[in-house]
């Protein structure tokens, strides 16, 4: 049996992706545009570290949201794990890739307009009302 090309190392990982981890069917499509992408990057060159990280560079040089640089990266991070672990590959160029989370976004203030709404939603005709109005203006 010839050794998987990298193509078919993509299309087993999805299944299992899909078929072992369960996950959903967004997520999948996501990692499946992503190592298409990642595959399309390499144009038929082998992946080894340098270029790798190429892709990663060119990546954030392209002004993506963190996230979606994140996931890129997990998806890649993970297609090489799995390539080694199920035999397919002697190596993994992604073990020396550098973690790049994105940060946990702090949430977002409420203007003033918005803090009156909020206040003023329950409104005052029963006491149940007041009593929520109360205690929004307290928290507030």
């Amino acid at each position: 049996m010839s050794p998987l090309t990298l193509e078919e190392g993509i299309e087993e990982y999805l299944v299992a992706l899909r078929v072992e981890r369960g996950l959903a069917a967004n997520t999948i499509e996501a990692y499946a545009r992503d190592l298409h992408q990642y595959l399309e990057f390499l144009d038929g060159r082998k992946p080894d570290p340098a270029r790798v990280e190429g892709f990663v560079a060119e990546l954030r040089s392209r002004g993506l949201a963190r996230t979606t640089v994140s996931r890129k990266i997990a998806s890649i991070r993970g297609l090489h794990r799995f390539l080694v672990v199920e035999g397919m590959r002697n190596t993994d160029p992604t073990a020396l890739l550098e973690t790049w989370r994105a940060p946990d976004p702090f949430p977002k203030a409420l203007d003033v307009d918005e803090a009156i709404a909020l206040v003023e939603a329950p409104g005052t005709l029963t006491v149940p009302d007041r009593r929520d109005t109360a205690l929004l203006e307290f928290l507030y």
